[in-house]
């Protein structure tokens, strides 16, 4: 499914001053944000300005959803916060998207469910445009220490946009193999480690250790 920003306008009710020509300030300007049922209400910046805050609150009507399990009617059980980081407004600070969201129960079978945030990067805190911005550090084989410094969100959630990445390459390079009927004609083995304790040493003969079994390339091949 495509994700939307959604659409955003400036409104400038009036202005500070009564020259010719007036200069807008800040507090003369307010911006409307609303995407994918849901409308931004204002935004906050902390006094230090190295972090901002967009608040967020669902606009969705209960009668537009109904029960994921049976397929019955729903009311709003609870309402709840959700916090995602996104692309920070400038170098150095960071921003978040605050979402306050509902949560229903089935007036059938009774099963509670969380209402779905569209914005959100599955399995992870960020928005979606946060993960396209460290697909794209990482397309530019920056390492993940550094793409987190720099854009200040955890390794791990860096770490599993980078594995997904790998993943799809890994799949789209099978299917062209499949597509090509590709068989191999020439195996070949070099130095390598595998959680530091699968080791080739590449000397000699060319001994293959696996664990504290060591094992001839003949014996290696043979289990392959």
């Amino acid at each position: 499914m495509k994700k939307s920003i959604g659409s955003s306008k400036i409104v400038v009710e009036e202005t500070n001053n009564e020259e010719e020509k007036p200069m807008l300030f800040l507090d003369d300007i307010k911006v409307e944000f609303e995407s994918q049922e849901f409308k931004g209400t204002h935004i906050e910046i902390s006094p230090d300005k190295d972090k901002s805050v967009l608040f967020l609150e669902s606009v969705k009507s209960t009668q537009t959803v109904w029960c994921p399990y049976c397929g019955g009617s729903v009311y709003i059980y609870e309402n709840g916060q959700v916090k995602l980081k996104d692309i920070p407004l400038q170098r150095g600070t960071t921003h978040i998207w605050n979402f306050f969201i509902h949560r229903y129960q089935c007036n059938c079978c009774h099963e509670i469910f969380t209402e779905e945030i569209p914005f959100k990067y599955p399995g992870t805190r960020i928005t979606y445009r946060a993960a396209n911005w460290i697909k794209g550090f990482l397309q530019q084989k920056m390492s993940i220490k550094a793409i987190q410094e720099l854009t200040g969100i955890h390794w791990d959630t860096i770490r599993k946009v980078q594995r997904e990445i790998m993943d799809e390459a890994i799949w789209e390079r099978k299917k062209m193999l499949r597509e090509e009927d590709y068989k191999p004609r020439i195996l070949a083995v070099d130095e390598f480690a595998i959680h530091k304790r699968n080791l080739r040493d590449g000397f000699g003969a060319g001994r293959y250790l696996m664990g504290r079994k060591r094992q001839s390339d003949e014996g290696f091949l043979k289990v392959l």
